[in-house]
């Protein structure tokens, strides 16, 4: 592993632990035992830093969601993927914790964030569609509804962790990650046909 890419990795880890109001380059530095000049050699402030982390979570969640980029999605392999994105979120914690606060302070943040929101509307209303021909998910209700559905899915995605950690902070870990990632399937849970109820209610533990 480079230096650079143990940098990122104890600043993640730092500002899970700690915020990023609390954590300085210094800290960092101390943290991995290197001296501030070598950090800054490698990143000049906290702000490159803070961006190197959200293009290491951007890939991760691409590499991810990846998985559902082929003709034929059902709702077991969406469950399960959006699983182990919901996991690897965690790892970036902080990030959705401060989302907007970050994406403001961060321009080049905020407009990847809003490229990755297109990305993931796009995704996902080419899922949508397919579920509904294989008889998974009702028709519309109205034009637009599914459109609002997926924003719903995306707004539990990147705020669900600051809601998750409020009311269950004494909770492991493995069951705010369970609540969080099962924030993402409430909007859709109520769009189900019968067949797609008895496909992914076991699974959900609901049946």
């Amino acid at each position: 592993m480079t230096t650079a890419e143990k940098i990122i990795n104890k600043a993640c880890e730092l500002f899970n632990e700690k915020g990023i109001a609390e954590v300085s380059i210094r800290d960092i530095a101390a943290a991995l035992e290197i001296s501030h000049g070598n950090l800054r050699y490698h990143y000049p402030g906290k702000g490159p830093i803070i961006e190197a982390i959200f293009q290491a979570c951007l890939k991760a969640s691409d590499e991810v969601m990846a998985k559902l980029d082929q003709p034929q999605v059902d709702l077991e392999l969406l469950l399960f993927t959006t699983a182990q994105q919901a996991a690897k979120f965690w790892e970036y914690r902080f990030l959705l914790k401060d989302l907007l606060a970050i994406s403001l302070q961060y321009p080049k943040v905020g407009e990847a964030l809003r490229q990755m929101y297109r990305h993931r509307e796009v995704q996902l209303t080419s899922i949508f569609q397919y579920l509904q021909y294989q008889g998974l998910l009702q028709a519309e209700s109205f034009p637009g509804y599914y459109k609002m559905v997926i924003e719903n899915c995306l707004m539990a995605t990147d705020f669900g962790i600051s809601f998750v950690e409020l009311n269950y902070p004494d909770a492991a870990t493995a069951e705010k990650i369970h609540r969080y990632h099962f924030s993402w399937f409430v909007p859709i849970v109520a769009c189900l046909t019968e067949k797609g109820k008895q496909a992914i209610f076991p699974l959900l533990n609901l049946a």
